[in-house]
């Protein structure tokens, strides 16, 4: 089977949509927890899991 290039390119668009579908939802979770405490904070405090979120959020960018 011979694929052209235009089925290449939509499988790899295809492929970058799913592989990011599951982040970009966790992420909209993480803004709705981040409104609900001030914005500011995932505990309300300063923790690891802002550490974490941070290096993650730069992951996805």
């Amino acid at each position: 089977m011979v694929i052209s290039e235009r089925q290449g390119t939509q499988a790899k668009e295809d492929g970058k949509r799913k592989t990011y579908k599951k982040p970009d939802e966790q992420y909209r979770w993480m803004d709705g927890i981040l409104a609900e405490t001030g914005g500011e904070w995932c505990l309300g405090k300063r923790s690891l899991a802002d550490t974490i979120l941070c290096v993650l959020t730069r992951w996805n960018e």
